[in-house]
Formats: C-alpha cells, structure tokens, sequence
C-alpha cells in the first residue's frame, strides 16, 4: 500500500532498525542520582521568594517519588512530602499550579500511609484531596481523576477505621 509519498516500508525493515522499547528507554535516561543532584542544585539556588521555587520544588519532590517507586527508600518519600509541602505553601491560593502540586502532595501521603499504615497521613491525605478537588475546575481534564482519589482515600478510611 502506498501513501502517496513512496510505498510504505516493510515490518521487517522496521524491526531491523528500531531497538527495542525497553533498550531504546534505558539508553538516554541519566541515572536517578545525577538528576536528583541536579535538581537539589536548583531548589537551593532558587531565592525564597523566586515565583518559580514552587515548581522547582515540584520537580525535584517528582523525582524523588520516582526513585522512591524504584528503590524504595522512606528517606526518600519523606523528603519529597517535605518539598511539596513548601511547594504547596509558596504557591498562591487561586495559582493555576496550586491544584497539581497538592495533587501530588497526596500522592505522596498515601504512598507513605501506605507503607507506614499511619492513620494521621490517611487523614491528611482526605483533607488535602478535598482541597484538591475543590481548586480543580469542573471542566478539567483531571477532575474525574482527582474525584476518584478522594473516594478511594475515603474508602480505606471506612475500610481502616470499622
């Protein structure tokens, strides 16, 4: 079949010159130290009151998460809550960023509930969520997301708490 800028090449001439996705993934990514270094440079180079701290803070407790799901240190997890905390903080009540960086925020606490089992983060976690889903336009793409995760914190609260 031709798509009318030169036949279409043959599936084995693509497998010939691709990679496979899970070596074609691990080639380019840095190493989870280097980019978490990095991003610790930045958070510490940026000023208290730079309008961006709160991404960067975002950013580098994303990364952090990350290397929490790979490796699975507390350390790890409780430096990223620290951060989106601050970042939450930093952030204006009605920012655009504020809803995300919150979102992530819980994300974290039920991470760490989930490994500690400590009723405190469930129901901060419960308390955050609202908050979240509150700042979250109706019309957002993520509303129905962010709707479910405050029903499913709901949820293991009453399954926790009977």
């Amino acid at each position: 079949m031709t798509t009318g800028v030169g036949p279409a090449p043959s599936p084995t001439a693509l497998s010939v010159r691709r990679r496979p996705a899970s070596k074609r993934r691990h080639r380019f990514r840095p190493t989870l130290g280097r980019t978490g270094r990095l991003r610790t440079l930045v958070v510490a180079a940026t000023s208290l009151d730079h309008p961006h701290r709160a991404v960067c803070l975002t950013n580098l407790a994303k990364k952090l998460s990350y290397k929490v799901m790979q490796i699975g240190n507390l350390g790890d997890l409780q430096q990223a809550i620290s951060h989106l905390k601050e970042a939450v903080a930093v952030t204006p009540l009605y920012h655009l960023d504020r809803a995300s960086s919150l979102n992530i925020f819980v994300n974290n606490l039920i991470s760490r509930f989930q490994l500690i089992g400590d009723l405190d983060d469930l129901q901060q976690t419960i308390l955050y969520a609202e908050e979240v889903v509150a700042a979250t336009p109706i019309d957002h793409i993520d509303r129905a997301l962010r709707l479910n995760n405050l029903a499913t914190n709901l949820n293991s609260r009453f399954e926790r708490t009977r």
